[in-house]
């Protein structure tokens, strides 16, 4: 891999960066991401800069030469709130309690292949080693994903109840977790 590739916590500066691209990972992903694009697309500009500002979030870019080439996060949130009211009671307590997840992780379609993100990952799992328990969601149909997970030492430990994606269709979901040292 290039020698031109640095990683950052982006902040205010890069909103219209990271707005571009959530916009492409929404655009282009209705089947693994549960806010339809055109939904995003009506986000106004604060939104994007209030996203970089927030103190339970820390958003990070990989940039490559100077590129964003791929976004990820770490949000401290309950989960459940993610989910319509009449399932919450089908969710398992791990999901019901706030707790620390990777997630909003995207890598632009010309910088895939070559192990970038699996170094990007890497890189702020180390940076955040202090979270002792750290889960994602991700959906079932996200192959691609589910195998990144598992390679940085992530378990499937429950199977969510579906959820409606940007595609308006239901999928399930996979909570994963990685116990820190």
């Amino acid at each position: 891999m290039s020698n031109d590739i640095s990683y950052r916590i982006l902040n205010i500066n890069d909103w219209q960066e990271y707005k571009q691209a959530y916009l492409e990972w929404s655009r282009d992903n209705p089947t693994v991401l549960a806010t339809r694009y055109e939904d995003v697309l009506l986000r106004p500009d604060l939104h994007w800069q209030e996203m970089l500002c927030n103190p339970k979030l820390t958003i990070w870019g990989c940039f490559m030469a100077d590129k964003l080439a791929a976004i990820a996060s770490i949000t401290y949130l309950n989960w459940s709130a993610r989910y319509p009211e009449s399932t919450i009671s089908q969710l398992p307590a791990s999901v019901q309690c706030e707790r620390y997840y990777l997630s909003s992780v995207y890598n632009r379609p010309e910088y895939r292949g070559n192990g970038l993100m699996l170094d990007f990952v890497q890189h702020i799992l180390v940076h955040h080693n202090k979270q002792k328990n750290l889960a994602l969601i991700v959906a079932i149909n996200n192959l691609r994903a589910i195998k990144l997970y598992q390679k940085l030492g992530f378990e499937i430990v429950e199977t969510l109840p579906a959820r409606i994606m940007g595609d308006n269709l239901p999928y399930p979901e996979y909570l994963m977790e990685l116990i820190l040292n």
